[in-house]
């Protein structure tokens, strides 16, 4: 109780864990006494990548996932790979579809080196990931602090649909799958870039599908409350190709009508190609 125990603005909190103690903690450091000081020792690799250095922090509600949340960046971060030894394949899977993200939308070098460390698994390669990874975020974060969101509007739809059985990682990764068909059906990508991406996706070991029996028009009402969005249009981050987000007169956020969601999502969510009974169960195994 940080009350109870007098802290003050003169203090720092410490937080030590994955994605969703860092999120926690930070909104707590964000909002008593209006801010205190935050240092942070991610102990996973989405954590690592991507938690400490967003700047956002973030509670779920009954409606939502993050709809809770401040903007607040850390004063410090302490990131060791060495600690990524005790995370599980499910959950280093979860970090690298968050780095895989952030290659496609900024960086040609992240990808060679997600590629690089598939094959010689070295700490010193995984360093390069994390630092290329954390440069990419901090300058996408400058256009706009939620520019970095592809594949979120899906993917968080997803874990709140599934009731969070759905790792974050998982969710995204199969989110800008769909985000990259729906893409292709809009005529602003091409066949190849979407084949080369998933097929990417495929050697990488992330995730490409989603459970099955999926409700088009609940999953188009939590997207409707997803933070980009509005009561009037669902808001998508987007690609024209690898390294390059669509934006829009500087936009950087795609709106869809949510009649037009629905009738997307009705051919999507029931594709063979995305869609497998038991898929959410099947991922989980790994943990």
């Amino acid at each position: 109780d940080l009350e109870k125990n007098k802290c003050s603005r003169d203090d720092i909190i410490i937080a030590i864990g994955g994605g969703t103690i860092l999120d926690a903690i930070s909104y707590l450091s964000s909002t008593y006494m209006r801010g205190i000081s935050l240092f942070m020792i991610p102990t996973t690799l989405i954590g690592q990548a991507d938690a400490s250095t967003a700047g956002k922090t973030c509670l779920n509600a009954s409606s939502a996932k993050n709809i809770l949340g401040t903007l607040y960046l850390p004063k410090y971060v302490y990131n060791n790979v060495k600690l990524l030894k005790t995370n599980s394949e499910y959950h280093l899977r979860q970090g690298f579809s968050e780095i895989f993200k952030y290659a496609l939308l900024g960086s040609e070098e992240l990808l060679q080196l997600l590629f690089k460390y598939k094959n010689d698994k070295s700490e010193n390669t995984l360093l390069e990931i994390l630092a290329e990874t954390i440069r990419v975020r901090l300058k996408i974060r400058k256009r706009h602090v939620l520019a970095s969101n592809f594949g979120h509007t899906f993917g968080h739809a997803f874990e709140k649909y599934s009731n969070f059985a759905v790792g974050h990682g998982d969710a995204i990764s199969v989110g800008m799958l769909i985000a990259l068909d729906f893409s292709l059906r809009e005529k602003l990508i091409n066949k190849s870039l979407f084949d080369n991406i998933y097929s990417m996706m495929k050697e990488l070991g992330l995730n490409t599908k989603i459970n099955s029996g999926i409700d088009n028009i609940k999953l188009t009402k939590i997207m409707l409350m997803d933070k980009k969005s509005s009561n009037k249009l669902i808001r998508l981050v987007l690609i024209e190709d690898i390294v390059k987000p669509l934006y829009t007169n500087d936009n950087p956020f795609y709106g869809v009508k949510p009649k037009n969601m629905k009738n997307f999502l009705l051919n999507i969510l029931n594709d063979k190609k995305y869609a497998e009974d038991d898929h959410w169960k099947k991922l989980a195994k790994g943990r």
